[in-house]
């Protein structure tokens, strides 16, 4: 079995400095916020995985990532989200489509396997926001309907909880 490792590393550029520290292969990515501008992700904590036939769907930091499991001893990255503006959460897979909970956010994405390119690609085609001071916790999704907790006060000292459909 081969293991696949993630880590954080974020690469940021304060504004009125001359130096700025870069990974060669991280993505482009501008998020404006109070004078720091983020420039590229690589990896974060995987919180949970979803299998769906030779595809291992993972909650890396803030993005999904594909990772081909057809091959159990060579497993090989394919695909990953643009980075969301917060850590993924929760994963549900139907078919040809990703769920995503991060922040107060359920991620709908379109999943499209590229076999000669040996890619999977990770559309948005839409979101659903709870408001302000509830986190998506998990979701799941039966038949034509994604079920998805949202709840305020963390973790462990839950205040108050949401089931929306």
């Amino acid at each position: 079995m081969s293991l696949v490792l993630f880590w954080n590393m974020s690469v940021i550029s304060v504004q009125g400095q001359d130096t700025m520290r870069a990974v060669p292969s991280a993505d482009s990515v501008q998020e404006q916020t109070g004078g720091i501008d983020l420039v590229g992700q690589i990896g974060g904590a995987p919180a949970n995985v979803v299998i769906q036939g030779d595809y291992a769907y993972l909650a890396v930091g803030s993005r999904v990532v594909v990772v081909d499991v057809s091959t159990p001893t060579q497993s090989t990255f394919v695909g990953q989200t643009d980075a969301l503006p917060n850590s993924v959460s929760a994963l549900a897979i139907k078919n040809n489509h990703a769920y995503a909970t991060a922040g107060d956010t359920l991620y709908v994405f379109s999943v499209e396997v590229k076999i000669a390119h040996h890619q999977v690609v990770l559309t948005r085609q839409g979101s659903y926001q709870e408001p302000s001071g509830y986190s998506a916790t998990d979701v799941v999704v039966q038949g034509n309907y994604a079920y998805v907790t949202f709840a305020t006060g963390g973790t462990l000292l839950l205040k108050h909880g949401l089931l929306d459909v």
